[in-house]
């Protein structure tokens, strides 16, 4: 909170670090500094395609609090709701409410 607005564009920067970890807080902590992170949505709609299938899920979580700004992410979304794992099928369910 104190950093303010300036925090942003470094959390976007840490979103293609090399290392998960880094960029799974980066997904946390641009969701938690809404709306001035609403920026960011392009950035994390592009996390949607990470490697890491902890960002992903992550990543579609918390989408859903950035609402229609984050729209353009459910035809990503959408093949998530044919997984196997009911938790993910529920989670892209309610995230694609959400945003549409």
């Amino acid at each position: 909170e104190r950093f303010g607005d300036e925090l942003i564009p470094d959390l976007i920067e840490c979103l293609e670090d090399g290392h998960p970890d880094v960029r799974h807080r980066a997904v946390q902590l641009l969701a938690a500094a809404r709306p001035r992170s609403d920026v960011a949505v392009p950035n994390l709609i592009e996390r949607l395609a990470d490697e890491d299938w902890l960002i992903v899920t992550s990543t579609i979580l918390h989408l859903g609090d950035f609402g229609p700004l984050a729209a353009a992410a459910i035809p990503q979304i959408e093949p998530w709701l044919q997984s196997p794992n009911d938790y993910l099928r529920l989670l892209a369910a309610t995230t694609i409410l959400k945003l549409d």
